[in-house]
């Protein structure tokens, strides 16, 4: 590789679920069967108002569970 090419990465940012500290915590959770699937905090989403049963109808969901 050319030295002029040459990158760095200094930092780093996530955000997982079930896990609050990082790609660390998640890994863990992940190899020790966690399950971090559940329901959208109403903080993030307001998941009734984008939730519908019928896939049919146009910008909604059919899942209220994410993970």
């Amino acid at each position: 590789m050319n030295e002029s090419m040459a990158i760095a990465v200094v930092g780093m940012s996530c955000r997982f679920p079930g896990a609050e500290s990082g790609p660390g915590e998640f890994w863990e959770g992940l190899v020790g069967g966690l399950d971090a699937v559940g329901e959208v905090p109403s903080d993030r989403w307001d998941g009734e108002g984008f939730y519908d049963p019928d896939p049919s109808v146009a910008g909604k969901s059919v899942a209220r569970r994410a993970g």
